[in-house]
């Protein structure tokens, strides 16, 4: 049977040892704190109207998606699931591919950027 249990010490790490690697400490924290400014400022900024709004933009047919306002939150919630399973995903690997799971954590990071870059323009637009 191929269940990964938890409790299983022989493929996991401690958590501790796992937060102590700077690359995988300064790439979560990063990713992380992009998507909560992400949050906030979809939240504060966004104009709460009761009628639709542009929600994807392309740059060869324009608008192309729109929904109520709070459709744009989809944006964060996505970076943010990006982020986790990213995240935990290389917290399973790091005791034997050590690369991997910096590689897992700095494309979490860089798919954080796109998606706040993606969420800027769509404000941008319906401001």
């Amino acid at each position: 049977m191929f269940l990964l249990k938890i409790s299983d010490s022989k493929y996991l790490i401690s958590l501790r040892y796992f937060l102590k690697d700077k690359i995988i400490w300064i790439s979560g924290t990063i990713g992380l704190l992009i998507n909560v400014l992400l949050w906030i400022l979809l939240y504060f900024k966004m104009p709460q109207t009761e009628g639709i709004v542009p929600l994807h933009y392309n740059i060869y047919f324009g608008i192309d998606k729109v929904g109520p306002w709070y459709g744009v939150f989809i944006f964060p919630f996505t970076g943010f699931f990006i982020w986790l399973i990213n995240f935990c995903l290389a917290y399973i690997f790091y005791k034997k591919e050590k690369f991997l799971s910096h590689f897992l954590v700095i494309v979490a990071v860089l798919a954080e950027i796109i998606i706040a870059g993606a969420s800027l323009i769509v404000l941008r637009i319906n401001i």
